[in-house]
This record gives C-alpha cells, sequence and structure tokens, in this order.
C-alpha cells in the first residue's frame, strides 16, 4: 500500500503542477490576447482616423475646386471687360485717325473746290459714306475728353459746311 499511496499522492501534486502551469499559460494567453485587442483597437481607431482624414481631405478639394470655379469666372470676367475696353480705345483710335485723315483730305478739296467743284462734291460724298459707316459723331468721344469731343464737333461742322458751299457752288 505504501507504494500505491506514493502514487495516489504525487497524482494531486502533478495535478497541481498541471494546473498551475495551464494557469499561467492561460494567463499568458489571456495577456496576450488583450495587448491584441488593444493592438487591434488602435488599428481600427487609426484606420477611422485615416477615413475621417480622407474624407475631411476630399471635402476640402471640393471646397478648392469650387473656388477654382469661382476664380476662373472672375477671370474671364477681366480678361472680358479689358477685352471689350481695349476695343473700345481701338474705336476711339481709329476716330480719332479718320478724323486727321479727312480733315487732310478736307485741306486739299478746300484747294481745288472752285475749279473743279464736281469732283470736290464727289470726294465729299466718299467722305459722308465713311463717316456713316463708321458712325463718326462727337459723343464717341464724351469718354475720353471735352477736347476730344470739341474736335470731333469742329470736324463734322467743317465736314457739313465745306459740303454745303460745294453743292451751293454747282447750283
Amino acid at each position: 500500500m505504501a507504494g500505491r499511496r506514493s502514487k495516489q499522492s504525487l497524482v494531486p501534486v502533478l495535478n497541481l503542477g498541471v494546473d498551475l502551469l495551464q494557469s499561467r499559460r492561460l494567463s499568458k494567453m489571456k495577456s496576450e490576447f488583450d495587448t491584441l485587442k488593444l493592438g487591434v483597437g488602435a488599428s481600427l481607431v487609426q484606420i477611422n482616423s485615416v477615413y475621417d482624414l480622407t474624407i475631411a481631405n476630399n471635402q476640402m478639394l471640393r471646397e478648392v475646386d469650387s473656388k477654382l470655379v469661382e476664380l476662373s469666372a472672375i477671370s474671364w470676367k477681366i480678361a472680358s471687360y479689358f477685352d471689350r475696353l481695349e476695343q473700345k480705345e481701338q474705336f476711339i483710335a481709329d476716330m480719332r485717325f479718320a478724323i486727321f485723315t479727312f480733315n487732310k483730305k478736307l485741306d486739299e478739296i478746300e484747294k481745288y473746290m472752285d475749279e473743279k467743284p464736281e469732283f470736290a462734291l464727289y470726294e465729299t460724298d466718299i467722305i459722308l459714306e465713311l463717316i456713316e459707316d463708321r458712325d463718326l459723331r462727337a459723343e464717341h468721344f464724351a469718354i475720353v475728353s471735352q477736347d476730344e469731343m470739341d474736335r470731333a464737333q469742329k470736324f463734322v461742322d467743317r465736314f457739313h459746311k465745306l459740303r454745303a458751299e460745294i453743292i451751293a457752288k454747282l447750283e
């Protein structure tokens, strides 16, 4: 029986040793599992943060795109304004040059209108047609200056007076 007792007394000790070993292993596994859980949780938080960051980034891109569309529209309006301003300035410059050229032509017509009134009338008819085609009026120069407007009106008055003189000679 003594041999049997020693075998029986060893079993609880061995069971206790196995239980302790298993408890340690379970405790270690639980600790590793908790660490893994924390790591997964941190990863999920990071993934969620990246997701939020992506959403915020996309929203900012939409806002930037919207602002760029607005800036583009403003840019086109500015470009259009400067194009119109340039066209207006070119129109005024063309009018100035026309008045300058027509005044020179009227100087020439005054020199020969007594000898060749028919030709002088023909030349003034051409100038009249050009004046009407270009819509040459003093009002166009109102935005430039009073002097420019006066100069244009003086030309128009001079032209009509000279043409009336030529017509009177022919009658």
